[in-house]
C-alpha cells in the first residue's frame, strides 16, 4: 500500500523513526542489563513488530508503512527486519529548515516533509520503542487525519514526550524551539499547535521501552497479554536480576547484582528480569533473523479490542527475542512457552 507519485492519495503514511539495528548503537540505554548484541537483536524485533502492527492497522484504515531512517547509506541493514511492503524514506534533517527547528526536530520534520512529498494525504511520525502499542490507536490516527479540516494527532508518552505525531501539512512550527528528550516535549507541542490554531486530537498515553524500568513493564505487559500473568501476587519494587553481575552496578542501573541468584530462580513472581549470560549466543546479525515466531491465535485477525478497552499488540517477534535471551517476567519463563 502507498503511492510514490505526486498525486495525493488521501491515505495516511506512518513513518517509524529508526536507525538500523547495530550492536553498540541500538538500545544503548538498556546496556546493561543487556549485552550490545542483545540490545541490537531487541531493536530488530521491535522494528519487525511495529511494522507488522502498521500492516495490521492498514486492514482497518488506508495506511502506508515506512521506516524514516538516518543516516544515509545504511538502507541494506534493514533487510529482513521489516514487514512486507514497508518502504524506506530518509529523515536525517538535511533539507533547508527554519532556524528554530533544531536537533531531533529536524529529523521529524524531514520525515513529515518526505512522506507528504510522496503524495500521501497525511503523515505520521512514530517511535521505534513501543512494540505493544495498541493497533487501534494507529487506526484512530488515520481516521482522524482522514477527516476534513486541518488538525494534529498527538500520542503522548508517559515520560512527557510523545510516541506519535500526525498532521496533514508540514507545520514546521510544531517542531520549533522544543527541548528534545525532556518531559516538556508533548506540552510544548500542544502549545505550538494552539499557536497555529490547529485542533489537537489526543490519543491515550503509552510508553517507550528505553530504560530498565520500561523493559520490566514490557515483560509484565506481555505476560498479561498472553494470559501468563499470575493473579494475587504482591508486586515488589522493580529490579533487574542478572546472575553474576557486579553489585556495584546496581546503584546506577537498577540491576540487582546478587551473585547468589541463579538462572531459573523464582523470586515470588515480582517484577524482576532474569537474564542468564549465554557465551554461545548466536552472533548478530543472525540472532534476530526470526522465522519461527510463536503463533498467537487471533493476534493478526483483527484490531484487538474488548469493548472499549484497548489491548496491547501481541508483539510476537519481541516475545521471541526476549525468550531467546532468557528473560522472564512475573515468575514466568518465556523461553519455556
Amino acid at each position: 500500500m502507498g503511492c510514490t507519485s505526486d498525486t495525493p492519495t488521501g491515505d495516511c503514511a506512518i513513518g517509524v523513526m529508526a536507525k538500523a539495528p547495530r550492536p553498540g548503537f541500538s538500545k544503548t540505554r538498556l546496556c546493561p542489563p543487556l549485552r550490545p548484541d542483545q540490545a541490537a537483536a531487541l531493536s530488530a524485533a521491535f522494528l519487525r513488530d511495529i511494522t507488522d502492527n502498521i500492516l495490521l492497522a492498514a486492514r482497518q484504515a488506508p495506511i502506508a508503512g515506512y521506516i524514516a531512517y538516518a543516516p544515509a547509506g545504511q538502507e541494506a541493514l534493514f533487510n529482513g527486519h521489516l514487514a512486507a511492503g514497508t518502504r524506506l524514506v530518509l529523515a536525517d534533517g538535511s533539507p533547508l529548515m527554519p532556524p528554530d527547528v533544531r536537533g531531533f526536530g529536524r529529523c521529524l520534520l524531514h520525515a513529515i516533509m518526505a512522506l507528504l512529498a510522496r503524495g500521501h494525504g497525511s503523515a505520521v511520525v512514530l517511535n521505534a520503542d513501543s512494540p505493544t502499542l495498541p493497533t487501534a490507536l494507529l487506526v484512530r490516527t488515520a481516521e482522524a487525519l482522514g477527516q476534513d479540516g486541518d488538525r494534529v494527532v498527538l500520542g503522548p508518552a508517559d515520560d512527557g514526550g510523545y510516541y506519535l505525531l500526525g498532521m496533514k501539512a508540514a507545520h514546521a512550527h510544531l517542531f520549533a524551539d522544543i527541548a528534545w528528550s525532556t518531559d516538556s516535549v508533548a506540552e510544548t507541542t500542544r502549545t505550538r499547535a494552539a499557536e497555529l490554531g490547529l485542533e489537537v486530537v489526543e490519543l491515550p498515553t503509552w510508553y517507550d521501552v528505553d530504560d530498565n524500568a520500561a523493559l520490566i513493564r514490557l515483560l509484565n505487559e506481555m505476560g498479561m497479554a498472553h494470559g501468563h500473568r499470575r493473579e494475587g501476587v504482591a508486586h515488589r519494587p522493580p529490579s533487574l536480576v542478572i546472575p553474576g553481575v557486579d553489585p556495584g552496578i546496581a546503584a546506577s542501573t537498577g540491576v540487582c547484582g546478587d551473585p547468589r541468584v541463579k538462572p531459573g530462580d523464582d523470586e515470588g513472581g515480582g517484577p524482576c528480569i532474569h537474564s542468564p549470560v549465554y557465551p554461545d549466543a548466536p552472533a548478530y546479525p543472525d540472532a534476530p533473523a526470526y522465522t519461527d515466531a510463536p503463533p498467537f491465535p487471533g493476534a493478526y485477525a483483527e484490531v484487538a479490542k474488548v469493548g472499549n478497552a484497548l489491548l496491547p499488540y501481541a508483539a510476537p517477534f519481541t516475545t521471541l527475542a526476549l525468550a531467546r535471551m532468557g528473560l522472564r517476567a512475573q515468575g514466568v519463563d518465556l523461553a519455556a512457552e
